[in-house]
């Protein structure tokens, strides 16, 4: 099991609004260098590779919540990545992944961790929910691929080797 702190958020204590048990957190813009405080999008890259090793996840609050949903995104970036032929490839599997897929939130039938999430009370909820997650996917790529990449069309493969896994056996079950 995870328990210790420094694989949780540490946004867990603040108080933030949540939508579905899961926290709407403030996130830096890729361009925005000047900012070099870690948001939730730094805890999910990187706690990543450690996370994905994990049995189990004891959630402490509802930014672990958004801490899940941003491992199986990256889960999904890894597989989108694994087989691409070089970086222009993959990025622009990336690119497809956030603008045509339509991936499961809480609430929806192919979202994993439901037993664990609430569902949005309404149609102004969901529809925010599903605002803030493709903000945050199209922010979480633009630094997955800095990282995998790293200004070469070689991959790190110590981080692709992820796309065949599952996060504690799960995954999302893709619409589109």
């Amino acid at each position: 099991m995870i328990y210790d702190k420094k694989y949780h958020s540490s946004f867990n204590d603040t108080d933030y609004p949540s939508i579905a048990q899961m926290m709407s957190l403030p996130f830096k813009n890729f361009y925005d260098v000047k900012n070099t405080n870690k948001d939730i999008i730094d805890e999910a890259l990187g706690f990543y590779q450690q996370a994905m090793d994990a049995d189990t996840y004891l959630i402490h609050g509802d930014a672990d919540r958004t801490l899940i949903y941003l491992f199986l995104f990256i889960t999904e970036c890894c597989k989108c990545c694994l087989y691409a032929k070089d970086a222009l490839t993959a990025w622009e599997r990336l690119r497809l992944l956030v603008d045509e897929k339509i991936l499961p939130i809480p609430g929806d039938v192919g979202f994993p961790f439901n037993a664990y999430y609430g569902r949005p009370k309404n149609a102004r909820e969901k529809y925010f929910l599903r605002s803030y997650l493709m903000q945050l996917e199209q922010e979480c790529i633009e630094r997955f691929f800095m990282i995998v990449y790293k200004n070469t069309d070689d991959p790190r493969e110590d981080w692709l080797s992820f796309g065949k896994q599952t996060f504690l056996g799960h995954h999302f079950k893709l619409n589109a």
